[in-house]
């Protein structure tokens, strides 16, 4: 299903006055009133081979940021755990949006940022998926991954 990167809750009235919500904080998700009902019936996985993290370089106006790459050591692909929501318009139109969660940085990545993206291994694939697990049972899967499995 294709969907709009930017997580905007059923119950916002107008998104332009939204914050738009690129990722969702693990230790927040369960308790946040914006997340609660995804994170009970609306998980979903978004496919990857790599993603880019930020690393800021300095202070104030010149400051500088760089780009680090992260894929898996083994140049698979993988699977970041992740929440929607459809927002429904006055006009009866419907936007499908999508958010990944991150959680605390794994060692390879502390250096960079101290928030990484959860990946949920395909092991877990099923447990992340089932609409009939609790929030609170999928809880344990919002880890951050092992060191090695990126590079």
């Amino acid at each position: 299903m294709l969907m709009r990167w930017g997580f905007i809750p059923g119950w916002v009235k107008d998104p332009r006055e939204f914050p738009l919500v690129v990722n969702i904080r693990s230790e927040s998700a369960a308790t946040k009133p914006s997340f609660r009902a995804a994170l009970t019936r609306r998980r979903c996985l978004m496919p990857a081979d790599a993603f880019y993290e930020w690393h800021r370089l300095g202070q104030g106006r010149h400051a500088q940021s760089r780009a680090y790459l992260f894929r898996r050591a083994d140049r698979g692909m993988f699977a970041f755990a992740a929440l929607w929501e459809t927002w429904h318009s006055p006009d009866g139109s419907e936007i499908d949006t999508v958010a990944p969660i991150t959680g605390a940085a794994n060692g390879l990545m502390a250096a960079i940022h101290d928030r990484c993206p959860v990946i949920v291994e395909p092991r877990d694939f099923d447990g992340w998926l089932d609409p009939a697990a609790e929030a609170r049972d999928t809880a344990a899967l919002l880890r951050p991954p092992p060191d090695a499995l990126l590079e």
